[in-house]
């Protein structure tokens, strides 16, 4: 590029000096065509160190494809090497996978947690269908001394101050009837609350379990 630029301004100095004398061709003009020359070498060669910077140094460069794994955590080996062709399938990088065995662990602790807060359910419930079935024993005992209160009262062979008072007593044994039924429903509830046949707790923890599972592998 430089040498060109030079023969073109040569044969521009010819021109204008030599072969149409357009100009006279003496010391002054011959210092003058040197210092213009020069002067306008140096500048373009500044122009283009500046605008065109140049280097000796030569670096290909191709795609690059980020390798992002699906999980966190410490990366403890890199499988593969650089520039040989790997295949659908091969192993690239592997992550310490101790923090997930001990997450799997902790849920299978808690798995076995839930099944036997499952089972006390089973047996809370039994428990609560036998204390109603108490409270509606003593109910029915309690109506039944209030009828005879109440016909031995009217025959004159009782007082009313004992019919009051079985009164009394069936309404405490209605109330203690009640609160059993409450405690019953709220048990047959969470018993009843199923997802694919396990307790609601447990079918939780099992998915957290399976997740924690895929995580490791």
């Amino acid at each position: 590029m430089l040498e060109l630029i030079c023969v073109v301004y040569g044969l521009l100095v010819w021109l204008v000096f030599i072969k149409l004398k357009l100009l006279p061709w003496n010391i002054q003009s011959q210092v003058g065509v040197v210092a213009v020359g020069a002067a306008g070498l140096a500048a373009l060669v500044l122009t283009i160190n500046v605008v065109t910077p140049s280097s000796t140094e030569l670096r290909v460069v191709n795609y690059v494809v980020e390798i992002v794994p699906r999980v966190t955590g410490r990366v403890t080996e890199i499988a593969v090497e650089g520039n040989r062709p790997i295949k659908k399938g091969d192993v690239l990088l592997r992550l310490d996978a101790e923090p997930y065995q001990l997450k799997v662990r902790q849920l299978e602790a808690k798995l076995v947690d839930a099944q036997a807060s499952q089972q006390s359910l089973d047996r809370d419930l039994a428990s609560a269908q036998a204390m109603t079935a108490a409270a509606l024993a003593q109910v029915e005992l309690a109506r039944m001394r209030l009828r005879q209160s109440t016909a031995l009262a009217a025959r004159g062979a009782g007082s009313q101050y004992d019919v009051q008072s079985f009164q009394s007593e069936l309404k405490v044994r209605l109330a203690n009837w009640e609160a059993a039924r409450e405690t019953e429903r709220k048990v047959r509830l969470s018993v009843g609350a199923v997802f694919e046949g396990d307790q609601v707790a447990v079918a939780q923890v099992k998915a957290e379990l399976d997740t924690a599972k895929w995580e490791l592998a």
